[in-house]
C-alpha cells in the first residue's frame, strides 16, 4: 500500500526545510516551545557510549514540520503497523540524513527523491526476525519459559551453532561470551530490517521480562526477595531472519537504558544552581500549605519520569505532575481541565504556551496508555514536550504567587486563573483554532464561563 499524497508532502515538506536551515539555526534554541534531539555522530570505531553527540534544537516552523509529519504518518493506514514510537525512530532517521547530508539534497528532485525512499523504506514487506537477548542475573539452566512471543532459555552451544555466525568478524565476537550458554530472551517480531527487528523486539523483551517478574514472585509460596528479581536485558544481542528464509545470525550491542557518570562542569553547576533558586520560595517559606505540598509532589513526578525508560511511562508520570498542580479531585475533565489552565496561567504572566490542543492531545495519549492499554503510544517529542510544559507550570505558579500571592492552595490558584475575564479573553483566542482537540478545550472553558469558576475539592 502505498503512502498518502498528504503524506507524501508532509515528508517532503520537512525535508526540505531542514535542508534549508543554517548550522546556526540548526544549534541554538529559536522557540520557547520546540524541542530538541540528540543526533550521534556516526562513528562505528568508538563505543555507543563513547561517540560525539550534539543536540538539534527544532523549534519554530521545523518543529511544526516535524510533528505535522509525525502525525500524518501514524494516520496513513500504509504505515499502520508500526507504532508511534517506531515511527517517531524512523522520522528521526531522516531528520539526521537531511542535516548530515545537508549539501547532497540541493533541488526538489533530491529532496523527492529521499522522501520516497524514506516511505518505500518504512512501507516494505515485513520479514519475520528472532533476536535474543542476554538476561543479565538470571540463570536458567533445564527447560525454558514461554511469556507470549518470548521464549527464555539457556543459550547453549547446540543453540548457537543453528544460529550461523558465520558473517560476524574475528574481531567482533565479545558478544558472544555473553550470549553462548547463558541465559537469553528470544523475541519473535515481525520487521522491515534486522536494525528494526531489534529495535522493535526491546520493548517486547522489556514487556515479557517484567510478567516474568511477577510469574516468579507469585509462584513461590514461601516468597522471595525483590532483590532476586532485578534481572535486565544485556548489552549484546542476535538477531536472525526466519521467515521467508532462514539467514545468519547478526549482532548488536546497545548501551540501553544503564547509568552514564555524570560530571557537572563548572557551566552546568552555575545554571543549575539558578534554576535551584528559581525554586527558593518552595524551601524558604515564601510559598505554604498544600500549594507548596502540590508544587513539590509535581516535582517529583517530574524527576520520576526522567528515570522511566518507556516513553509512555514517562509521559504518564508528567500527566500526573501537571493533575498535582492544575487540577483538583473534583475534575471530571483533567485532559481540558489541564490545556485550558495551563494557557491561563502562561497568559496571565504574559508569557508564550504551548497550544491547548498539542497539551489536551498529549494527555489524551496518557489516557490510552492508561485506560486502553496501548503500547508504543508516546514517543520522544512527546516526552520533551510535556516535560518542558510540566516544568514551567512549576516556575509559572511560582512566579505567579510573587506577583499576585500569597495563594496557599490549588483550588485558590485555580479561581484566580479562572476570573471572569480571563476566562472570556482565553475562549475568544480558542475560537479562532478550527482543531478538533482545541474544540474540547473551547466547549471545557466555556462550562466554566457558565459556572463562574467555582471549584470546589483540593
Amino acid at each position: 500500500m502505498k503512502a498518502k499524497r498528504e503524506t507524501v508532502e508532509r515528508i517532503e515538506e520537512f525535508a526540505r526545510a531542514l535542508v534549508e536551515l543554517s548550522p546556526e539555526e540548526l544549534s541554538s534554541w529559536q522557540e520557547p516551545w520546540g524541542f530538541r534531539k540528540i543526533i550521534a555522530v556516526p562513528n562505528e570505531a568508538v563505543a555507543d557510549e563513547q561517540r560525539e553527540t550534539s543536540w538539534l534544537f527544532l523549534g519554530g516552523r521545523a518543529g511544526q514540520l516535524y510533528l505535522n509529519a509525525l502525525n500524518s504518518l501514524e494516520m496513513d493506514p500504509a504505515f499502520e503497523n508500526l507504532a508511534r514510537v517506531d515511527l517517531e525512530n524512523e522520522l528521526d532517521d531522516l531528520l539526521c540524513d537531511c542535516v548530515v547530508n545537508q549539501g547532497q539534497m540541493k533541488t526538489s528532485s533530491e529532496i523527492r527523491e529521499r522522501a520516497t525512499a524514506f516511505l518505500d523504506g518504512i512501507g516494505r514487506p515485513l520479514r519475520k526476525y528472532e533476536v535474543a537477548f542476554g538476561v543479565e542475573m538470571m540463570n536458567l539452566n533445564s527447560g525454558s519459559l514461554t511469556v507470549g512471543d518470548v521464549v527464555f532459555q539457556k543459550f547453549g552451544t547446540e543453540l548457537a551453532q543453528d544460529w550461523d555466525y558465520s558473517e560476524i568478524p574475528d574481531g567482533s565476537r565479545e558478544f558472544l561470551d555473553d550470549l553462548v550458554n547463558q541465559t537469553v530472551g528470544i523475541v519473535t517480531v515481525n520487521a522491515g530490517s534486522p536494525r528494526k527487528a531489534a529495535e522493535r523486539a526491546v520493548a517486547v523483551f522489556d514487556r515479557a521480562l517484567n510478567t516474568l517478574r511477577v510469574c516468579i514472585a507469585s509462584s513461590n509460596p514461601v516468597g522471595i526477595s525483590d532483590r532476586w528479581l532485578l534481572q535486565r536485558r544485556g548489552k549484546f544481542h542476535a538477531v536472525r531472519q526466519v521467515d521467508p528464509k532462514s539467514s545468519p545470525a547478526e549482532w548488536g550491542a546497545a548501551r540501553g537504558f544503564r547509568p552514564i557518570s555524570l560530571d557537572l562542569s563548572a557551566p552546568w553547576t552555575e545554571s543549575t544552581s539558578d534554576f535551584i533558586g528559581r525554586l527558593g520560595p518552595l524551601y524558604d517559606g515564601t510559598i505554604q500549605g498544600k500549594l507548596r505540598d502540590a508544587l513539590l509532589r509535581s516535582l517529583e513526578w517530574i524527576g520520576m519520569s526522567i528515570t522511566r525508560e518507556s516513553y509512555d511511562h514517562k509521559i504518564v508520570d508528567l500527566c500526573a505532575g501537571l493533575e498535582a498542580v492544575l487540577t483538583t479531585v473534583d475534575d471530571p475533565r483533567k485532559g481540558e481541565a489541564i490545556a485550558f489552565r495551563f494557557m491561563l496561567l502562561s497568559s496571565t504572566l504574559d508569557r508564550p504556551f504551548c497550544p491547548p490542543g498539542v497539551l489536551y492531545d498529549l494527555y489524551e495519549r496518557r489516557s490510552r496508555v492508561v485506560h486502553g492499554a496501548a503500547l508504543g503510544e508516546c514517543g520522544e517529542s512527546d516526552y520533551l514536550q510535556l516535560r518542558l510544559a510540566a516544568k514551567e507550570a512549576v516556575l509559572n505558579i511560582i512566579d505567579l504567587n510573587r506577583v499576585q500571592g500569597p495563594i496557599d492552595r490549588p483550588s485558590r490558584l485555580i479561581k484566580l486563573l479562572e476570573s471572569h475575564g480571563c476566562v472570556e479573553e482565553a475562549i475568544a483566542w480558542l475560537e479562532g483554532c478550527r482543531d478538533n482537540a482545541t474544540g474540547k478545550v473551547t466547549k471545557y472553558a466555556k462550562s466554566r464561563l457558565s459556572s463562574s469558576g467555582e471549584v470546589e475539592g483540593e
